[in-house]
């Protein structure tokens, strides 16, 4: 495969040694070492190659992680050493949002924005953050100047918006990325921004104040999925069944198909994939295709 790198500046010794980390040292100029004569008279692809495609996260976790951003030399190694074209390695760095393809500093606080998080307070939580520590993605020297390409908010703190980070059950959320020697992720949720500057102290360990599943304290009469937690065995479905478990099935089977559909509908419920596409419609779909019984089953 001709791969046309193109970045004008290779990558460093520190983004080398990340990609090394996951691969080990490369044994050829096939693999983004030095050129020998050798090189010329063997070839390496195909099954070889095809068979370490799903390292490419992997490795830009490992760049990400070391240097804090991923940059057109580092991408260009990675391609080298795996055999994958530029344009699919730049796919796949800028789909994700944890992975930063401009020159960042070394700890940026992620604020989670999307929907679990919205509902608790993540709008307000934002404007909060650029009150304080400026424009979102802003970076983080101390007197407004630019560095490295990055323009400064002069706070010391650079943050961005984040899809979901994983803490649906606790938002809203935020994680900071350590980049460095020793990278580190720190969650904190439920999150303030009086938060962030001790989290990022070095000499001050996290303390995470809040307990695992917070709804399990206090007044419950407001849960829905939460409301059993601690309160009946989880391997007995007599114990489940006693606290109100399968009510909503045995409601769903009472209402019928369209009766189910309409619920849908007037909730105005989305899915929680990329498009958010309406859940009534997905719904519909799968009565239509199997069945009120094999609606009925994806219920449970």
């Amino acid at each position: 495969m001709d791969l046309r790198l193109g970045a004008a500046t290779p990558a460093t010794d520190d983004e080398r040694a990340a990609v090394a980390s996951v691969l080990g040292p490369p044994e050829s100029g096939w693999e983004g070492g030095e050129r020998t004569a050798a090189d010329g008279h063997a070839a390496l692809g195909g099954h070889a190659a095809r068979a370490r495609r799903h390292l490419l996260l992997p490795v830009l976790h490992a760049v990400q992680e070391q240097v804090g951003w991923i940059s057109p030399g580092a991408l260009d190694h990675v391609c080298a050493r795996l055999t994958i074209a530029p344009a699919e390695a730049y796919g796949v760095t800028s789909f994700y949002a944890l992975f930063r393809t401009s020159p960042s500093p070394s700890a940026v606080v992620h604020v989670c924005d999307d929907l679990a998080c919205q509902v608790n307070g993540a709008e307000q939580i934002c404007e909060q953050m650029e009150s304080r520590f400026g424009a979102e993605g802003a970076g983080a020297g101390a007197n407004g100047a630019v560095s490295n390409g990055t323009v400064s908010n002069g706070t010391g703190i650079t943050w961005q918006r984040s899809p979901c980070l994983g803490q649906c059950d606790r938002g809203s959320a935020a994680m900071i990325q350590h980049a460095g020697a020793e990278p580190a992720r720190v969650v904190l949720a439920p999150f303030a921004p009086d938060q962030v500057r001790p989290a990022l102290a070095p000499a001050q360990p996290v303390t995470v104040t809040s307990p695992l599943v917070p709804q399990a304290e206090g007044d419950r009469s407001s849960l829905r999925l939460m409301r059993r937690v601690g309160h009946l065995d989880p391997g007995s479905l007599d114990s489940y069944r006693a606290a109100g478990g399968y009510e909503m099935l045995r409601r769903a089977v009472t209402l019928g198909p369209q009766g189910v559909i309409r619920e849908l509908k007037d909730a105005k419920l989305l899915g929680r994939g990329g498009k958010g596409a309406p859940g009534a419609g997905g719904m519909s779909g799968l009565v239509t295709t199997t069945g009120w019984a094999g609606a009925s089953a994806g219920l449970t």
